[in-house]
């Protein structure tokens, strides 16, 4: 039944990139985004998206092509990945007496990225694949991989395949995507770093709203180590009351919300803090759990990237007091 849900939705999508865009609606991009003219100067806002997201995007100076084809029906882009991780540490007494730290040195990741667009459908449509090598489990597995088509009478883009489920910025970021630890240890924990499903996701730059919502299930993933749900749904939606495409300021102002449906009603939360070589810092016992309700907002204001945010989260069922001292044992940080 669960292979059933996943073809019926392959075939929705394809029966979609094969529909011409109307007319009427908003003028699209090549990405389905609304297109606006050209500045004459260098820009600083991007709303442009496809298939890859923010994975394998290309270099703002083309200094090489002979990693790109470009047919009449299809055009490809081969790219790669490698992370490699060093940790070490500064504790203090009370961080000792949780953890015996050793500065340690780890692979992280090496993947393989291949993004294009396809030609032979009436929407602009643009797929991904990435394939990564898993050096806990020694196998290749796929990440963000699937196809994307600009719907522009609904504002924006519908993608079906494996990709974040964009609950909240910090969780929309690649981990290529940024030189220090930007997400919190406690977000790893309760947030899957992938799913798959099918997202929308939207913009309406007159009203200066963006969002995605999105329907994940584990058909394809189970198994798979970030594979903690049967299914979820995650909504985001963002208000943009400052843009400014000559300065480059902005005011974003964000809410989430999260619904999802543990693996056989059982959940265990653990995370290492962004550094591959490091224990985990949170990590709880197996534990019963109907369902997890989460919430979030995320505020950017203006100013050389200044942000806060914060996410609030709770589970279905109260935590036993097992659970919760061994959550409270192993949730400090060290110093």
């Amino acid at each position: 039944m669960k292979r059933a849900h996943t073809t019926a939705m392959l075939m929705a999508l394809t029966v979609l990139a094969g529909v011409p865009a109307t007319t009427d609606a908003q003028q699209p991009t090549s990405t389905g985004a609304p297109q606006t003219s050209a500045p004459a100067s260098p820009s600083f806002l991007d709303d442009t998206i496809d298939a890859g997201e923010d994975e394998g995007a290309a270099p703002e100076r083309r200094l090489v092509n002979f990693n790109e084809y470009e047919g009449r029906l299809f055009t490809i882009r081969i790219g790669g990945g490698f992370l490699y991780d060093y940790a070490a540490y500064e504790q203090d007494a009370d961080s000792k007496a949780q953890f015996e730290l050793t500065p340690d040195d780890k692979i992280r990741d090496t993947r393989v990225v291949l993004k294009g667009r396809l030609k032979f459908f009436e929407r602009a449509t643009t797929w991904s694949a990435g394939i990564m090598y898993d050096y806990a489990n020694r196998e290749w597995v796929f990440r963000q991989t699937g196809i994307m088509v600009a719907v522009p009478e609904i504002w924006g883009d519908i993608f079906v395949g494996r990709s974040k489920e964009g609950f909240s910025l910090n969780k929309v970021m690649i981990g290529y995507g940024g030189w220090t630890m930007e997400r919190a240890t406690i977000s790893d924990a309760t947030i899957p770093i992938l799913a798959d499903g099918i997202k929308w996701l939207g913009y309406v730059p007159k009203a200066h709203l963006l969002w995605n919502l999105g329907v994940y299930g584990d058909q394809l993933s189970e198994g798979q180590t970030f594979s903690t749900y049967d299914n979820q749904i995650v909504g985001r939606l963002v208000w943009l009351p400052i843009v400014s495409e000559s300065t480059g300021t902005l005011l974003h102002l964000g809410v989430s919300v999260r619904y999802g449906k543990p693996n056989e009603g059982k959940l265990r939360l653990r995370s290492r803090p962004e550094a591959y070589p490091a224990p985990f810092f949170v990590e709880t016992e197996e534990f019963a759990a109907d369902a997890t309700q989460m919430t979030g907002r995320s505020t950017i204001g203006p100013g050389h990237g200044r942000s806060a945010r914060s996410t609030s989260c709770r589970t279905s069922m109260p935590l036993t007091p097992a659970i919760r001292s061994s959550m409270a044992a192993k949730s400090s940080r060290p110093g």
